[in-house]
């Protein structure tokens, strides 16, 4: 059963009413039905199904917003006439934390950290963020004299960085890969589009391909803010092998990832990297269990 969700934070009072189709709506007495479309244009592959609407109420004391959940169909909504600025984006998320939701200039989305290399690591180390999408209005009127729509056209607004790793030998006897991209932003201020200052690492899987290649894909909010592209390592991508024994070799992308020209405020980035490594054979007959508690680091020096 799809449902529209709606919140309205203003005394923290939550009304939620029945209306017709399985819809639900906030009414209110000097409010204003509004037709709200999505218009996926800027987007391609699958379309985000779940899309969160903030109404920042402007010209008044109460800045609070009104906040509504809609399918990626569309919906019809209730609002109290007036000016508004708005954001939206896409929910239809597992690893998105949402925060600051009271000013539309501090409201974050983020993700947790990493529990396998908060185990082996002083630094800090998030998850990478699932597919974002957001549009924003400067300024919507509410007028009772016409009728209401609203047409959204979302973007996509984080980075996706694909890789495929090659030159590794004996990769049959890897048992487990996973990576690291140090310098990336922690989070997303997603009403006024701009990545935090604090920067960070963010953890990714990866995979062996026929015994010949690791590849994979992750997204990232995008490089944080106060990051030198001309200062070497500013970001570093780091290959975990494990094979019983956990080798890594970091390398330098930082030029490879600012190269590549922003499009729309994100970065859709592919990197092709060769390491001359032949992976050593396990210590026993099929090597142990890359489970979190079982990596030992070892750290190897491979020429490029």
């Amino acid at each position: 059963m799809k449902t529209i969700k709606i919140i309205f934070t203003v005394l923290c009072v939550v009304l939620v009413s029945a209306c017709e189709h399985k819809e639900l709506c906030y009414e209110h007495s000097s409010g204003r039905k509004i037709q709200v479309s999505f218009s996926w244009e800027h987007l391609s592959g699958k379309k985000p199904t779940d899309m969160r609407l903030f109404f920042y109420p402007l010209n008044t004391n109460n800045r609070l917003p009104v906040i509504f959940d809609l399918p990626g169909t569309g919906g019809i909504i209730t609002l109290p006439r007036g000016e508004y600025e708005v954001v939206c984006f896409n929910v239809d998320t597992e690893n998105i934390l949402q925060k600051s939701e009271s000013d539309i200039r501090t409201l974050e989305l983020t993700t947790h950290e990493n529990e396998w290399r908060k185990q082996k690591s002083n630094t800090t180390t998030m998850n990478p963020p699932d597919f974002l999408c957001r549009d924003y209005k400067e300024r919507v009127t509410i007028d009772v004299a016409k009728d209401n729509m609203l047409l959204f056209s979302p973007r996509q607004a984080i980075s996706r960085l694909t890789f495929e790793i090659t030159g590794i030998r004996n990769l049959v006897y890897a048992k487990g890969a996973r990576g690291t991209l140090s310098g990336v932003a922690s989070s997303l201020f997603v009403g006024t589009n701009r990545f935090s200052s604090e920067s960070n690492a963010i953890a990714f899987d990866a995979k062996k391909e026929e015994d010949r290649i690791i590849t994979g894909h992750f997204y990232f909010f995008g490089i944080a803010e106060g990051v030198d592209p001309n200062t070497p390592q500013s970001n570093v991508f780091t290959l975990f092998l494990n094979n019983g024994k956990v080798y890594t070799k970091a390398i330098d992308v930082t030029r490879l990832i600012h190269d590549v020209p922003l499009k729309d405020n994100f970065r859709d980035i592919y990197l092709k990297l060769n390491i001359d490594f032949e992976m050593p054979k396990p210590f026993s007959e099929g090597g142990l269990s890359p489970d979190v508690e079982k990596w030992d680091v070892i750290e190897i020096d491979i020429d490029m």
